[in-house]
């Protein structure tokens, strides 16, 4: 957790400040200079070192069903960092419009060319309104080898 912490956020964050940037946009940067230092995650895993009350006020699974958009949940079910579970039971608590794809691949498998299609006929759908069939496929799926 430090390492995410202190160094793999932060550089994250930076480089995606600095394409926004590139892109001409300047309120980007003053988000993010606003926000630093950006992660206290592992100070605050050393003071609640076991799930409590505090863990359990900033998870939001169990709030899942006042998410009042569409919902698509991608998951890698070799994740190690977020684990498996969580998706299919947020899933199951959503009351709206919703899908689940379960994939091979680790914490990056929303990046597969196969993922990015399905998000932007997600948000062809819900976005733009385009009536493409996926709020009529089955909501939840496994994909295999989808690389």
């Amino acid at each position: 957790m430090a390492q995410w912490t202190y160094y793999t956020q932060p550089d994250v964050s930076k480089v995606g400040v600095e394409f926004r940037e590139k892109l001409g946009d300047r309120e980007c940067a003053a988000n993010r200079a606003r926000q630093l230092p950006a992660s206290n995650t592992y100070e605050l895993m050393r003071q609640h070192p076991r799930r409590d009350a505090f863990w359990a006020d900033s998870d939001f699974t169990e709030r899942a069903s006042q998410i009042a958009v569409p919902t698509m949940l991608i998951q890698g079910w070799q994740d190690q960092q977020v684990g498996d579970r969580r998706p299919g039971r947020i899933f199951a608590r959503l009351r709206v419009p919703q899908k689940l794809i379960f994939t091979n691949g680790g914490h990056g498998a929303y990046t597969f060319s196969a993922s990015i299609a399905e998000r932007l006929r997600w948000y062809d759908r819900w976005l733009k309104g385009e009536q493409n069939g996926i709020d009529r496929e089955l909501p939840a799926q496994i994909w295999f080898d989808t690389h």
